[in-house]
Formats: structure tokens, sequence, C-alpha cells
């Protein structure tokens, strides 16, 4: 997968490239005083992501539910902390 990144000052200013990009699959990383500050994806793209975020925390939640040990280690993972 190609990943671009640009400041926020050209992203500004290329703004309507970098939303078709996104839209054909391209993400773009968006710095901000030389620090990565935000990414602008497509939203299928995103919304498949939380999807499966969502999962791996529910399945967690099960597996605690149904008495199986889950590390911490394993939870911190999971909720990307």
């Amino acid at each position: 997968m190609t990943i671009q990144t640009m400041k926020s000052n050209q992203a500004h200013k290329a703004w309507g490239q970098l939303l078709e990009n996104a839209l054909k699959g391209i993400p773009t990383i968006i710095q901000r005083y030389s620090r990565n500050a935000a990414i602008l994806v497509n939203y299928d793209e995103w919304k498949r992501m939380k999807e499966i975020e969502a999962d791996r925390i529910n399945t967690t939640i099960r597996e605690m539910r149904e008495g199986n040990y889950v590390s911490g280690e394993e939870i911190d993972r999971v909720l990307g902390t």
C-alpha cells in the first residue's frame, strides 16, 4: 500500500487531490511541525478498521466473561494502550 506524507500547509493547498487519492485508496499522513498529526483515508477503509477493532474488543470481552484468562498485555494490545 502506498502512503504519502505531506506537511499541513501543503495539504491545505492540495486538498482536492488528497481527497481524490483517498477515494482511490491512497492514504495521506498530514504532518504539523514535523509530527504526524492526522491521516486522510477512504471512508470505507476507516469503517473496516473500526469494525475490526470492535470485533477484537468484543472477542476479548466474551473470553473474559466465559472465564478464560486474558493477560493484561493482551488487553492493552486490544485496546491499543
